[in-house]
């Protein structure tokens, strides 16, 4: 008779072998995708052997893979970090979450656009992107991250969208070249250093649906 922990782990070892039947990376027109084919779904993924994305990259709605169309949805955790000739990114209207830390010092990055199915931005996504100067983010995104943004100090102007509850801690920490911020009516809570060292922050209006502050929020902003 067989132990009944032997046959825990052999159903344990099938189920995995299962879930990666159904999943595999690939690339196609120089980007790399996980490929959920259960759910028809793909991830933006990093390169593999540390080889990083460089200039302009487009991310597409959908990518097809032996026959089977997938649409994509993410752009995965550590996506793009670290890719410091990556100066571009188009992103298709099927993504609906940026991943944590997707393009943290992407130092060279100047342009990207954030369609409007986007709905998560998560921690760290865009921080110490040095070379962004401005970017648009949609009102269709629910959440962001902390310090989604902190580092990027050539960083001038932001739109915070209008279903925005919460500004996370360190969301815009050193981003010393704003100068202004407009933060809509629908947040109610600013992040613990959320404007830390703004120094060029000169204007920010704060709505009345605001009932918590965190530490230091605006700390080193000189100019306010």
């Amino acid at each position: 008779m067989k132990h009944p922990y032997f046959k825990t782990i052999l159903l344990c070892l099938c189920m995995f072998a299962s879930i990666n039947a159904f999943a595999k990376v690939v690339e196609i027109d120089d980007v790399y995708y996980n490929l959920d084919y259960h759910a028809k779904v793909a991830t933006v993924t990093s390169r593999p052997n540390n080889e990083k994305y460089k200039g302009t990259v487009f991310i597409p709605k959908y990518v097809s893979d032996e026959g089977v169309v997938y649409y994509v949805m993410d752009i995965g955790n550590y996506a793009f970090s670290g890719c410091y000739n990556l100066t571009s990114v188009y992103i298709g209207e099927n993504v609906q979450v940026i991943g944590y830390r997707a393009f943290q010092d992407c130092s060279s990055l100047r342009y990207i656009t954030i369609p409007e199915n986007v709905r998560h931005i998560d921690s760290f996504a865009f921080s110490d992107c040095s070379s962004l100067i401005s970017i648009a983010i949609p009102n269709t995104i629910m959440t962001i991250g902390d310090g989604a943004f902190s580092g990027c100090y050539n960083l001038t102007s932001v739109t915070i969208p209008k279903n925005i509850k919460f500004l996370g801690n360190l969301i815009f920490d050193g981003c010393s070249s704003l100068t202004s911020v407009y933060i809509p009516n629908s947040v109610t809570s600013i992040g613990g250093y959320a404007f830390y060292k703004c120094s060029g922050l000169t204007s920010v209006n704060i709505p009345n649906s605001v009932t918590s502050i965190g530490e230091a929020a605006f700390h080193g902003c000189e100019g306010l």
